[in-house]
């Protein structure tokens, strides 16, 4: 974990180029990405702990008991986990009535799921200020990114699966910083990957999730024991994109990268499958987490 804290408290590297076009970005240093997530309110605080809460779960080596701790001390998180629990989207019918409970029968990987899922939009409010933020279609891809990383994750990297899911969930959070770091500068210059990457590193992530979010639009270009959770990022949001769940800073899909199948080792049909299935099952993580 220090390296990639070390190479985070440098200058933040550029990025060739973005998802939605050819523009080089403009490199921004460190402590500007900083300020502007505390001044935009994505670092927390003693209002707001969804930050430190998010960072928790995100921990692989956290406890069940520290899980059920954490959810249990917010009623408002603990009511959306079981309504995520007991939901369509994981084929229960109303059996689930305890956060433990929950963990016993969801396990731990999908509990912490769920809950980042569930705070994910009280960490990006407070940020999104501009309308160019997009929130509700920020959060939709988000949702739609994590879904289909995971998916791609279980078919043969499923011990990837719960950080597919959670990386690919918070793989854009790093936009809301980047709409603040220079009003006057088109915000599709400013590489919102490592404003991502920035902000992680000082929540104190893991390594592969902060390393997955600097890369998920380059993943080839990640080391190599990263590579992996970074390229099924990287299609779980390009899925994501072409099957519509679109917003204001990505308003359009590019083709699947091919070196990105190929370093996961999956075929066409299983993508497609993928795919396939994504409308359903987003649809069926929106309802339970928002009964819409």
């Amino acid at each position: 974990m220090g390296s990639t804290r070390s190479s985070a408290t440098r200058s933040s590297r550029t990025s060739p180029k973005d998802l939605s076009g050819d523009t080089p970005h403009v490199s921004v240093n460190t402590a500007a990405i900083l300020r502007a997530a505390s001044i935009t309110g994505v670092m927390g605080g003693a209002t707001d702990r969804a930050p430190l809460l998010l960072a928790a779960l995100c921990d692989s080596e956290i406890s069940a008991a520290a899980v059920a701790a954490l959810i249990g001390q917010d009623p408002a998180l603990s009511l959306r986990v079981l309504r995520v629990a007991n939901s369509a989207y994981y084929g229960q019918s109303r059996s689930i009535g305890s956060i433990d409970r929950a963990l016993s029968l969801l396990g731990l990987d999908s509990v912490r799921g769920i809950a980042a899922a569930a705070c994910l939009d009280r960490v990006l409010i407070v940020g999104a200020s501009t309308a160019a933020a997009d929130l509700k279609g920020m959060m939709h891809h988000s949702r739609a990114a994590a879904t289909a990383a995971e998916a791609l994750a279980r078919i043969r990297h499923r011990a990837r699966t719960a950080d597919a899911f959670i990386t690919g969930l918070l793989h854009d959070v790093g936009t809301v910083v980047q709409l603040h770091l220079d009003v006057a500068a088109p915000p599709e210059f400013i590489c919102h990957e490592e404003c991502g990457a920035v902000i992680f590193a000082a929540w104190n992530l893991p390594e592969p999730l902060i390393v997955a979010t600097r890369y998920h639009h380059r993943p080839l270009e990640a080391p190599p024991i990263h590579r992996d959770l970074a390229a099924l990022v990287h299609l779980g949001a390009s899925l994501a994109l072409a099957g519509g769940y679109t917003f204001v800073l990505e308003p359009t899909s590019t083709p699947l990268d091919p070196a990105a199948i190929a370093q996961l080792g999956l075929e066409d049909d299983e993508i497609a499958a993928v795919a396939a299935a994504l409308p359903e099952r987003v649809a069926a993580l929106d309802h339970a987490l928002h009964g819409a």
